[in-house]
């Protein structure tokens, strides 16, 4: 009896290959499954795959740099302890690329910087279970906490192609199960390897995947991992980014109006969170799990995958308010591309606060301090006032704005006031023309 014939028969190979590429780029793009799954785990016909990934000692580097490896990053050596590095270490699921970028990072690895006393507590909030507090009133743009992971793993599955190697008759729920069967896997791997007490701070965080195929490990990761823009791989794929576990910054609950921002250093392998605006004491300290400029509706459905079944920050519960405001601050930021971004040179040619002052206002109220939308409108500020020679309130949008930078990108931010205390002593002490000194061009009488 002749073979029934396929779909693909007949076609040439660069077809058949074409058709495949397609099917598994939409098996690939996928998002995880979430909630209450039916009849959640593999299929009972499913073979495990072998996994690629690497044990790897801390020294070595000599890795392709798609190899996936397991590491611990910095290499203090067997036996290390809280007590002898309390900076910590962090165990990983990483390529070889990437562990070669991260070591050779000038100053790696450096110090974990401190705030001077704690400005953090971890607490029970109401209807959240725990999270961070202020311990003391914090200033924007101050240090509130800088942590080293407990673990960093990929966002996407790594080291095994699983849209090539299952059953094609699979349904997508089915692929997304063997999806989070493999992970979890994977991440064994790497839990197996964690001192106990690095392991058991990451076990008691909060797991919001507990009914939808996510192993223990995994749903821990998708409930707290963060992602860090610096720690990624050079394709820009799927399987570029990873996340990042901390143990007490991890505990920081939403808010579409956060009043922190996040930021991660390599130097100190390190996740560090400023405040964006002042903190009172006994205030929680949040951050964001969606897009801040998206209509409350999206941010919800964003939100869903954390559990979080309604979120009812200030904006969330009055919408018909917060979503035309928030829709002006996205006007705000294509004027912002527009003019070359929020630090672009150009003094206004008709100065004018008051716009800028009723943008400054709608970021403000709506608690978007962490946007780069924020501090273009403070820098613009700083400018304006400059070109009317109103010294004071010049002064005060510098520091502003100072203080601003110091919270969103701490690593440039001293060089770049350095530059910009320059430009105020020559603007105070000489005839100076401003358009000109901003591109280079003026000199001081």
């Amino acid at each position: 009896m002749a073979p029934k014939q396929t779909r693909t028969e007949g076609q040439s190979s660069a077809k058949k290959a074409e058709n495949t590429q397609q099917w598994l780029t939409s098996r690939e793009a996928q998002k995880l499954s979430y909630g209450v799954v039916k009849n959640a785990g593999v299929p009972q016909d499913y073979e495990q795959m072998q996994t690629q990934v690497q044990l790897s000692s801390g020294n070595k580097l000599d890795y392709d740099d798609s190899m996936p490896i397991v590491t611990t990053l910095p290499n203090l050596g067997l036996g290390a302890t809280l007590e002898k590095f309390p900076d910590g270490w962090t165990e990983c699921l990483i390529s070889g690329y990437l562990k070669k970028k991260i070591v050779n990072t000038p100053g790696f690895p450096a110090a974990i910087p401190r705030p001077p006393i704690a400005r953090h507590r971890i607490a029970e909030s109401p209807g959240k279970g725990l999270g961070m507090f202020a311990a003391c009133n914090i200033k924007p743009g101050e240090l509130v906490l800088a942590e080293r992971p407990l673990i960093i793993a990929p966002r996407a599955i790594f080291g095994v192609r699983v849209a090539g190697r299952v059953p094609r008759h699979y349904t997508d729920e089915q692929y997304r199960q063997v999806t989070m069967f493999e992970r979890e896997r994977n991440l064994n791997l790497v839990t197996g390897r964690m001192a106990p007490e690095r392991l058991e701070p990451l076990m008691s965080l909060a797991n919001c995947h507990l009914q939808d195929g996510s192993g223990p490990i995994l749903g821990i990761i998708r409930t707290n991992g963060f992602q860090a823009e610096e720690i990624r791989d050079k394709a820009n794929t799927s399987e570029s980014y990873y996340s990042v576990v901390c143990n007490e910054l991890s505990r920081m609950n939403h808010s579409c109006s956060p009043n922190v921002a996040r930021h991660w250093d390599t130097a100190s392998f390190s996740m560090q969170i400023f405040a964006v605006r002042a903190i009172k004491e006994g205030e929680e300290i949040t951050t964001e799990y969606c897009d801040l400029l998206a209509p409350a509706a999206q941010r919800q459905a964003e939100l869903a995958p954390y559990g979080i079944s309604q979120c009812v920050c200030p904006s969330c519960s009055n919408p018909a308010v917060s979503d035309p405001l928030r829709a002006r601050i996205r006007v705000i930021s294509r004027k912002m591309d527009d003019a070359g971004g929020w630090m672009n040179l150009d003094f206004p040619e008709k100065p004018d606060v008051k716009p800028l002052l009723g943008d400054l206002i709608t970021i403000a109220k709506e608690g978007l301090e962490e946007l780069d939308e924020y501090g273009y409108i403070l820098w613009e500020l700083f400018k304006t006032y400059a070109t009317l020679q109103d010294s004071k309130n010049m002064l005060a949008y510098r520091q502003k704005h100072k203080a601003w930078k110091a919270a969103i990108y701490p690593d440039d931010a001293p060089e770049y006031e350095a530059g910009i205390d320059d430009l105020l002593k020559l603007m105070k002490f000489g005839n100076l023309s401003l358009n000109k000194m901003m591109k280079g061009k003026g000199k001081a009488a």
